[in-house]
């Protein structure tokens, strides 16, 4: 079980899950008790809308890697959002709700773009070189993501307007750090805080560190009895 994300009302966790049939994306209460529930078939790194109505989820489909809508009321079957024969992948819904932000391997590197939601024309470019992570702010108006076109992984953010039509600023630095995620292009490698004033991010183990360690007491015995009490 993979890729674990909080519902909006905090109450329930999605996550990945890999069964003999492929990968499925399930649910269950964040307390633990009942039953795991399957919400969609051949899916993965899902993400419930703000308002708990939809799941929007990567898929693989005839036309290459796309993303779906499911319904979470069952009231229609997942539709196709996005189709494209490139890689797509860590979608988010924007905390009003209006727009979908995803990674996208346009050129063959990953970059940000921002779509309307739950359907609508249009597609806005936020970053096309090496961008991965896109992470809405919780009190909106804003997009954070990370950068690794370089050295050091920056963290950025731009200034996103969503009510009506997407006003999109110039994207600038918050700060560096060292590269940070599982794997250059982890796409679970930062999240935001529920407050906006706060992130936590996957940093690699060192080289040294991944290292054991083997430590050999010798006489052992001798030294125990010495520190019994009479």
């Amino acid at each position: 079980n993979t890729n674990p994300k909080w519902s909006a009302d905090g109450r329930r966790i999605i996550f990945d899950s890999a069964t003999k049939g492929g990968d499925v994306i399930c649910e269950r209460s964040a307390d633990g008790t009942g039953e795991t529930k399957i919400l969609a078939e051949k899916a993965e790194e899902g993400h419930i809308s703000p308002d708990g109505r939809r799941l929007i989820y990567t898929s693989s489909g005839q036309a290459g890697r796309g993303l779906r809508v499911l319904m979470l009321d069952g009231s229609a079957p997942p539709r196709i959002f996005l189709e494209k024969p490139t890689a797509l992948t860590g979608s988010r819904i924007s905390p009003d709700g209006s727009y979908v932000a995803y990674e996208s391997w346009e050129g063959g590197r990953p970059g940000i773009y921002i779509r309307p939601f739950p359907e609508g024309e249009g597609q806005w470019e936020v970053a096309a070189n090496q961008a991965t992570n896109p992470r809405w702010s919780p009190l909106g108006g804003e997009l954070f993501y990370l950068d690794n076109s370089g050295p050091q992984t920056r963290l950025m953010f731009a200034f996103v307007e969503t009510k009506g039509q997407l006003a999109l600023g110039q994207a600038k630095e918050l700060f560096s750090l060292e590269r940070v995620g599982a794997t250059r292009f982890d796409f679970n490698a930062m999240d935001v805080s529920s407050d906006g004033r706060r992130f936590v991010v996957v940093k690699p183990l060192s080289q040294s560190s991944r290292q054991g360690n083997i430590i050999v007491s010798q006489n052992w015995f001798t030294e125990f009895k010495s520190r019994k009490q009479p």
